[in-house]
């Protein structure tokens, strides 16, 4: 058996006396972030990201999972610095802010403007949602302030899908925006609640 009596040649390490050969270094990883909008969030599919790194822009075709959640990470294999092999990026996901959706969890919630008739008497409303508009029916005596939910709307694996709630607000008119006749009208309704 001679040699170093199975022991690791002590020169190894240092290449060029015993033979020792370097090993291939791994390229670091790379984090970074992404903001999808809510309907990336809920239907998931590809996006088109450009992400910049010392001066210089890349740009990727990304794969959105249906249903990830806010501040989830995605992992893109051999993505990261170059290596042998090269690192994996992590995007860290952020919902970006829309223009008619609030969002607690997995719930979204939108307001339904009424007027004070259609909140006495009810209204079919055309209500957004993730997947696009749905007729609703407000039902009668629906007070400012009133939720009504809408069943599986939100986000989140489907598993775990949130709901939609519609926030019911009443738009009261200004005196000085109705007609004469308006004013009448709403001056003996106003005698008439007094009775």
């Amino acid at each position: 058996g001679g040699g170093f009596g199975g022991q690791a040649d002590p020169f190894g390490s240092f290449g060029g006396f015993g033979g020792g050969a370097r090993r291939p270094r791994r390229g670091s990883d790379i984090e970074a972030e992404i903001e999808i909008t809510l309907e990336e969030a809920r239907k998931g599919g590809t996006k088109q990201v450009t992400l910049s790194s010392g001066g210089s822009a890349s740009s990727l075709q990304i794969n959105i999972p249906a249903g990830i959640r806010d501040g989830g990470k995605l992992r893109l294999r051999g993505k990261g610095n170059p290596g042998d092999p090269a690192g994996d990026l992590y995007l860290t996901v952020h919902y970006a802010a829309h223009p008619k959706f609030r969002v607690e969890g997995f719930d979204v919630t939108c307001d339904v403007v009424l007027t004070p008739w259609e909140a006495v008497f009810g209204a079919k409303k055309r209500i957004p949602t993730l997947d696009g508009d749905v007729e609703m029916n407000i039902p009668a005596a629906s007070s400012s302030g009133r939720k009504l939910r809408m069943r599986g709307r939100g986000l989140g694996p489907e598993a775990q899908r949130g709901d939609e709630y519609v926030n019911v607000v009443i738009s009261v008119p200004r005196p000085e925006d109705l007609s004469e006749e308006q004013l009448a009208h709403w001056k003996a309704l106003a005698e008439l609640a007094e009775k």
